[in-house]
């Protein structure tokens, strides 16, 4: 099965819920997703242009992120490399993944596998999606 890897650096941003308003009077969470979310395209390039006409099967990611400068040594070791169990909540990344790759609706996409981690040692914080599709 064909298939297409991506790397988005950076802090992955949970899609915020939106209103009307946003339009106009931008609250700071929604700027900040649109910013990550036009980084997000700009990293994916031409490789996410053509999922339009294909049939995607899987969509998996997972997210890492960079563990805060807040916390003592001890926090630091002990989460590092482990499962991020605090917001965002990973539904809210899943929406944004979705929205940003398939505009026009995602419904056809029931399989995939997301997950969130601390950075390692020397890891750089960021989202890794994998896209499967059935050959034409």
């Amino acid at each position: 099965m064909p298939y297409v890897k991506l790397w988005i650096p950076g802090d992955p941003v949970a899609k915020p819920r939106m209103t009307r308003r946003d339009q106009w009077a931008q609250r700071p969470c929604v700027v900040k997703y649109r910013a990550w979310a036009d980084h997000f395209r700009e990293c994916a390039g031409d490789k996410i242009k053509s999922l339009r006409v294909v049939e995607v099967t899987c969509l998996s990611w997972t997210a890492y992120y960079q563990i805060p400068k807040s916390y003592t040594k001890k926090e630091e070791r002990e989460c590092r490399g482990q499962l991020k169990r605090t917001p965002p909540d990973r539904d809210n990344i899943d929406k944004a993944v979705l929205d940003i790759l398939f505009p026009d609706g995602d419904a056809h996409i029931a399989k995939g596998t997301i997950a969130k981690y601390w950075c390692d040692e020397g890891q750089d914080p960021g989202l890794t999606v994998t896209i499967e599709w059935t050959a034409p």
